[in-house]
């Protein structure tokens, strides 16, 4: 079963792997030379837009070269307790359930646990990406 949904997970980061890329042409032919960090943000507000259509990704980018470590640090410590606590639970998640299973379970939140959720996953699948040598 733990096979199966490692799997499962690899799965959908490559098809995140491919919209990531499929979005990095759309955004570049648009705009020209676009930061990775906002293909994949875009990327995973899409997915999250699929899985709840009252989601849609708020306006400001975060930019810098961050760890996984510094996740709490950029998007979580101007939150709640409660809400980071939340967001950290859904970052668990993403590796039992899933990318989309997380999703559907933060459809359940709050508007804000949702906004931080997708930029907390947003970092660590783009930091993922690069450690896989998927992105630059």
């Amino acid at each position: 079963m733990e096979q199966g949904i490692k799997n499962n997970i690899e799965a959908e980061i490559a098809e995140l792997a491919s919209q990531i890329e499929a979005k990095r042409k759309i955004l570049e032919s648009e705009r020209g030379m676009v930061e990775e960090r906002e293909i994949v943000r875009q990327a995973v507000g899409e997915k999250m837009s699929q899985n709840i259509p009252t989601f849609s990704i708020s306006g400001q980018t975060k930019t810098g070269s961050q760890t996984s470590t510094d996740i709490r640090k950029s998007y979580l410590d101007s939150v709640p307790p409660k809400v980071e606590a939340e967001v950290n639970g859904l970052l668990a998640i993403v590796f039992e359930k899933g990318v989309e299973g997380a999703i559907k379970i933060a459809s359940k939140s709050s508007s804000l646990v949702m906004d931080a959720f997708h930029d907390a996953l947003t970092d660590k699948l783009y930091n993922d990406l690069k450690d896989k040598g998927i992105l630059k």
